[in-house]
This record gives structure tokens, C-alpha cells and sequence, in this order.
């Protein structure tokens, strides 16, 4: 699928960690991971996405990002929309931070 430009895959309850492949999607502009049940590592493969301008990871169960600090691996990308739950991750460089309890109750 390397035309795929949207992979949004928010609100289905999957489980485990972020496939490191999906580094290879070069195209995708919009990776929508939210208000799943991700667990472990964000991994420093979503750097490799050089067209990505919206990131939306809230509402897992992330531990730390991979390879230093999200921002880090982020870096240069044309990101205008990265979201995580800063509850768990610091993130000093994302345009929103969502509160699990109140993300939840809102579904944002």
C-alpha cells in the first residue's frame, strides 16, 4: 500500500504495540492510533514517515517512545497535529495533551 495517504484505526480496541512497519508507509499524512489499547514503546520508525503532519496517539497504554524521546524522532516532519496522553509520556513538543479519565468521558 504505498499510495495509502489516511490510516485511521481509532476507537477498535486493538491490542499490543505499534508495528515498526508502518514506518514504511511514506505517503500517509494522517496516522489516527488513538483510544485503543496499545501498550509498550512508541516506536522511532514513525520518523521514518516524511510526509506525516497529524499524529494522534492518545488514549493508550504507551510506556516511553523508543530511541530518546518522541520529539526527538519526530523531528523534521511536517507535523502540525501530534497528540498524546502527556499523563504518561512527556511531550514537550505536541499540540495536545489528553488526560485519560477525561479524554474518555469526553471521546476526544
Amino acid at each position: 500500500m504505498p499510495s495509502l495517504e489516511i490510516v485511521n484505526v481509532a476507537i477498535n480496541s486493538l491490542t499490543g504495540t505499534i508495528p515498526t512497519t508502518l514506518g514504511n508507509l511514506a505517503n500517509v499524512q494522517l496516522l489516527h492510533l488513538g483510544d485503543n489499547l496499545f501498550t509498550g514503546t512508541i516506536p522511532s520508525e514513525q520518523g521514518q514517515i516524511s510526509s506525516l503532519a497529524y499524529l494522534n496517539l492518545e488514549l493508550n497504554s504507551f510506556t516511553e517512545s523508543t530511541n530518546g524521546s518522541i520529539c526527538d524522532f519526530l523531528d523534521g516532519l511536517p507535523l502540525y497535529g501530534l497528540y498524546i496522553d502527556c499523563d504518561e509520556l512527556e511531550c514537550p513538543c505536541c499540540s495536545g495533551c489528553c488526560g485519560n479519565d477525561f479524554c474518555r468521558q469526553n471521546r476526544i
